[in-house]
């Protein structure tokens, strides 16, 4: 146990010293890189400005000049001032004929003409056609391009300097022209104001006052019109109301003539309801009603009191209450009788049987007690169980702490069933010998055959060795004579023999160069130069002195090897003296290197080593010395390819053989651990359990040991006799308590009967009592409505006489009315005479407000036109004052005051400006591609780690009480977790610190970091455990898929080709691309972030769910078999 937890925290140490060390030498690679980039960048600029050559310009201005807007403007001089400031190049003015003969003589290196109509055509820009300008230039062309380079660069900056005047010249006239025009404008929009005022004042506001007059004559009109509306009103409704008057007094008349003639028809029925009521009454008081009444009353009284109790005898109520309690009470009797039945015979009796029948057959009732166990009935069923306990004892074998690791029984449970088998000796010490007490270690017979195996192994590499043969190489067609070397690289410990090179099938002679130290190199020679196809063929011998310890069984042999053609060229050399300074020489090429190779000691192609030779105006300086000689370049370099081959196939051990031996000595430890377990009830395999004291006291109650030599078979005995003894009583009792059932039921439905009586008694007293009480009321509301109705006989008799005096005074009403109807009338007709009077009146005031309508609306007319003139003026006013507003604007900055803006002329003349900024190093692919490097080899090495560690578990643990599969992968995946956290938060930790992260974000950058690491470790250690050799297969191929078709390397892979297709399925690439784009700021990576998370969390979840198949069949196969 205490190498295994040294084992995980070496674990730990390596994965954390492997991430740091990874993560420092890639990271610090990919910054080195780029800063050698840019120095070289730096480097070759500072280079090229020195080359830069001072040259001879010779200037011929023969400009006229030409006017434009009334000034003179002559082009020309302000050019030749403009150069002759220019301290890059040599100018002198001269004359057409004086430029010609220097440059013919090489005085000057080029030659300028401006034109004489070089300002007349300038200015041509406001005619309708206007004509492009010409400049004349002439190169003396010596050979050297660099010089005429310069010469095109510099007419090229003379042409851009020279439109750039023009255009000046144009923009200073066009804005001379738009301040002239701002300024007019502004009094032109003064004077429209002005004239505007002038209309407001004069015209429309007098208009507005006569109209207003007419307005005031309307007003009075119109008053005058509504006082005699009101009136008119006013006559409209007396007559109205005079109207409704009338009306309403006929309704009255009609009213009361109908009031007459009703109470004329009422009078008969007020005698005849007289009658009526005094028959009734009669009725009521009659003899026999009386009678009929009391005789009810008697009856009710009667039912009452045999209902209730009287002071010396029993109602009927009353017994049926005491005949309940009877019944009560006898079901309460049967019901403990019945149930002291039931106790007798469900337990005193069997109870008293079994105890007597006990206390006879151990003799306690002779005076002895014996008590009797399987054992003392028959010996041999124990014995069988302990011969087979001590055969299994006797085949175990014991081993060291380190051969026991080894085997993989060196677990708690095969401890605990060592400790049970010595203290089974020890407690049978004449069953077994001295040795097998002393538990000896034996002989590992495995680790011996794998000894036996390695050193027959490296005998048999040694004498025979391993026949190696590369792949065909296709080396194509090349210069005849082309030398070509070829250098083969494997491991030191083994030399090379029977070397053979092969040209399509035929073997071809070569030369040895050197082989020493694992490295051979041969060279040979393309006959012809014809391209073939070449095989290398050969014999690797294990050098003496190498141990077997030496050859790991897991290993393999690598070879690696590579064909270089080589040519020889002529090099030139120049070793020319540099000259003083001052003295007017040319400069010499110094950047060349004489054995060809490139500055950072890659190999070139010969001509980057040769000087530049300069070239001067000068008559001083050295003279050149040229020398030539042959140097050996690489042409081209192509690879062979080998297969590893294995040091050990498995053949070489006898597994057979092997696998029954260790299945043999776990299978005796798992067949004693169960035999334990079976015959003494101790589980080994338990991790609470700890063997303590003799086997006797740790035997538990449901052991076989307890059965057979514990447990006491007398009272199993007197059970099984007792019940079969009181059998028979239970039956005779049984049927003497279903008669007890009959007669419970009996008295159950002659209580349920007592009940119900005395229910339906209840309610007859009830209703007895009610009747009666209904009875006293209705005798009571007779003598009450006896009494009512002769006051109501004589009460309608002084209706009777009311009523005739009421009909004579509505008659007499009658007749006064008809007389102020009449006079209604005649006040009617004269208020109509009135109203039509009133009525002309109105209209001639109507007709006078028309008039006045009119005249108002007419000036009204005259004002609102006047208004909109005037409002069309004022809107047209403020947006001439909007636009002189803006057109003032309009390059407003082009002065400045009084004075004209130079500023403005200068931005117009050269609105675009060239900076040259900075050249960008390509970093952003080379950092995500170590970034996807560094985490996929840290992660599977962690990988191979924990899966080594869980198949090591899984042999330790085979034979432990069974759990789920989730439960027995939940350590493994947890240490996976755990690991792939501590690793991604040191690469995340290193890598933020040597690059800058903080525009990402340090938490946010360390979180990336985390979960590729969760997604790597967790996706290796899956393939790993579940597939094993075919996980590490499918990993090599992904990173492989990684490496050779990646763009970070500066590999260009068709998109449209089968590569490209293929490396769209690579999962690296599309992590590298989500960190690139996380480097380079981009937004869009959620996308992404999301499908690595849950990627992450189904990988962590398959973890849990690892299936080994093997190991489950070998478990139940030694189960089966045990």
């Amino acid at each position: 146990m205490r190498k295994i937890k040294w084992k995980i925290l070496l674990f730990l140490i390596l994965a954390i010293g492997l991430t740091a060390s990874v993560s420092i030498l890639g990271l610090n690679q990919s910054i080195s890189k780029n800063q050698n980039q840019s120095q070289n960048e730096k480097r070759d600029s500072a280079t090229k400005s020195e080359q830069v050559q001072k040259m001879n310009v010779a200037l011929v201005n023969e400009d006229q000049g030409a006017k434009l807007s009334g000034k003179d403007y002559l082009f020309g001089n302000d050019i030749q001032t403009s150069v002759l400031k220019d301290k890059k190049h040599d100018w002198a003015t001269v004359s057409r004929g004086v430029a010609e003969s220097g440059l013919k003589r090489d005085i000057y290196n080029l030659m300028i003409v401006i034109p004489s109509d070089f300002s007349k055509k300038a200015l041509s820009l406001t005619s309708n056609s206007p004509e492009k300008i010409q400049i004349y230039y002439k190169i003396n062309d010596t050979g050297n391009n660099d010089l005429k380079s310069e010469a095109e660069k510099t007419a090229s900056d003379l042409l851009s300097d020279m439109n750039q005047r023009v255009i000046d010249v144009y923009f200073a006239s066009i804005l001379t022209n738009l301040q002239e025009s701002q300024d007019n404008i502004k009094d032109l929009v003064n004077k429209e104001k002005k004239h505007n005022d002038r209309y407001n004042v004069a015209v429309h506001d007098p208009l507005a006052s006569y109209t207003d007059q007419f307005k005031a004559v309307q007003d009075y009109t119109g008053s005058s019109k509504e006082s005699f509306t009101g009136f008119q009103d006013l006559l409209k409704g007396h007559e109205k109301s005079l109207l409704e008057a009338d009306q309403g007094n006929k309704v009255y008349g009609t009213d009361l003539a109908s009031l007459l003639k009703m109470q004329q028809d009422h009078t008969p029925f007020g005698a005849a309801f007289e009658d009526n009521l005094q028959k009734y009454t009669a009725s009521l008081s009659a003899d026999n009603v009386q009678s009929q009444l009391g005789a009810l009353q008697q009856a009710n009284a009667l039912l009452y009191r045999e209902l209730t109790t009287a002071e010396n005898t029993a109602s009927l109520m009353t017994q049926t209450q005491q005949l309940q309690n009877y019944i009560a009470d006898v079901n309460s009797r049967i019901m403990a009788v019945d149930q002291s039945l039931n106790d007798t015979i469900n337990a005193e009796i069997q109870d008293a049987v079994r105890q007597d029948l006990i206390r006879i057959l151990s003799g306690d009732a002779g005076g002895s007690d014996e008590k009797f166990t399987m054992a003392t009935l028959d010996p041999d069923i124990n014995k069988r169980f302990t011969k087979t306990i001590e055969d299994s004892i006797h085949k175990l074998q014991y081993f060291t702490e380190d051969d026991a690791a080894m085997l993989g029984i060196d677990t708690e449970a095969y401890k605990k069933i060592k400790k049970l088998a010595k203290q089974y000796m020890n407690e049978h010490p004449e069953k077994f010998n001295d040795a097998e007490k002393a538990q000896n270690p034996s002989e590992n017979l495995i680790d011996s055959q794998i000894v036996k195996a390695q050193n027959e192994k490296v005998q048999e590499l040694k004498e025979t060795g391993m026949a190696i043969e590369s792949k065909p190489l296709n080396l194509p067609e090349t210069d005849p004579g082309t030398e070509t070397e070829i250098r083969l690289n494997l491991d030191s410990k083994f030399d090379l023999e029977n070397l053979v090179l092969s040209k399509d099938g035929q073997n071809i002679g070569f030369q040895f160069v050197e082989q020493n130290g694992g490295q051979t190199i041969i060279k040979f020679s393309q006959a012809n130069g014809e391209a073939g196809t070449y095989t290398i063929s050969a014999t690797a011998k294990l050098k003496d002195g190498i141990t077997a310890g030496e050859v790991p069984i897991f290993g393999s042999l690598k070879i690696n090897a590579a064909a270089m053609q080589k040519v020889e060229k002529e090099v030139v050399e120049d070793t020319s003296v540099t000259p003083d300074p001052g003295t007017g020489g040319g400069t010499t090429g110094s950047d060349g290197s004489s054995d060809g190779t490139t500055g950072d000691g890659s190999t070139g192609s010969g001509e980057e080593g040769a000087g530049e030779g300069g070239t001067g105006s000068g008559s001083e300086g050295g003279q050149p010395t040229v020398e030539t000689k042959k140097e050996t370049f690489i042409q081209e370099v192509y690879s062979f390819e080998f297969e590893d081959l294995p040091f050990y196939s498995k053949d070489d051990f006898n597994l057979t053989n092997m696998f029954k031996e260790l299945r043999s000595i776990v299978r005796n430890y798992e067949r004693t651990g169960l035999l334990f377990q079976l015959y003494y009830g101790l589980n080994p395999w338990n991790s609470e359990y700890t063997p303590s004291g003799s086997l006797d006291s740790q035997a538990t109650a449901n052991s076989y040991y307890a059965i057979f030599n514990r447990d006491d078979l007398l009272e199993a005995f007197a059970a099984k006799a007792s019940g079969n003894l009181t059998k028979a009583y239970k039956e005779k009792l049984a049927a003497f308590e279903s008669r007890i059932a009959d007669y419970k039921q009996v008295m159950g439905d002659a209580d349920s009967r007592s009940q119900d009586v005395a229910a339906r008694l209840i309610a007859a007293n009830q209703e007895a009592i009610s009747q009666n009480e209904n009875l006293a009321r209705m005798l009571q509301d007779i003598d009450t409505w006896r009494e009512k109705s002769s006051g109501l006989v004589s009460e309608n008799q002084v209706v009777l006489g009311n009523s005739s005096d009421e009909m004579a005074a509505a008659m007499a009403l009658d007749s006064s009315f008809g007389s102020l109807l009449a006079m209604s009338q005649s006040l009617a007709d004269s208020t109509g005479h009135n109203l039509d009077s009133a009525k002309g009146v109105y209209d001639t005031f109507d007709a006078i407000d028309q008039e006045a309508k009119n005249i108002q609306k007419s000036g009204e007319d005259l004002i609102s036109e006047a208004g909109g003139l005037s409002g069309s003026l004022a809107k047209k006013l403020r947006a001439d004052q909007t636009f002189s507003k803006n057109f003032s604007k309009v390059m407003k900055n082009s002065r400045i005051g009084d004075r004209q803006n130079e500023n403005l002329y200068n931005f117009l003349s050269s609105p675009v400006e060239k900076v040259n900024g900075k050249a960008i190093v390509a970093a952003d692919k080379t950092t995500p591609y170590y970034m996807v490097l560094i985490c996929t080899i840290i992660a599977l090495f962690s990988g191979y780690v924990i899966s080594a560690f869980e198949k090591r578990r899984i042999q330790n643990d085979q034979f432990r009480e069974e759990l789920s599969l989730a439960s027995r992968n939940l350590p493994i995946t947890s240490v996976t977790v755990g690991v792939a956290v501590i690793e991604g938060l040191l690469i995340g930790l290193i890598s933020g610190k040597i690059f800058d992260v903080s525009e990402i974000g340090y938490f946010f950058w360390m979180g990336i970091c985390l979960l590729l690491m969760l997604l790597l470790v967790s996706g290796c250690t899956y393939l790993l455990r579940q597939l094993q050799m075919g996980g590490m297969f499918i990993i090599l191929l992904v990173l492989s898929m990684y490496l050779f078709l990646t763009d970070a390397i500066g590999l260009n892979v068709d998109k449209s080709s089968m590569f490209g297709t293929v490396q769209k399925f690579s999962p690296l690439q599309y992590l590298e691309t989500l960190l690139s784009r996380i480097l380079n700021g981009e937004s869009n990576i959620l996308i992404l972030t999301y499908v690595c998370i849950g990627i992450a969390i189904l990988l962590i979840v398959c973890n849990l769910f690892v299936v080994k198949k093997g190991m489950a069949e070998a478990k139940g196969e030694g189960a089966h078999e045990s």
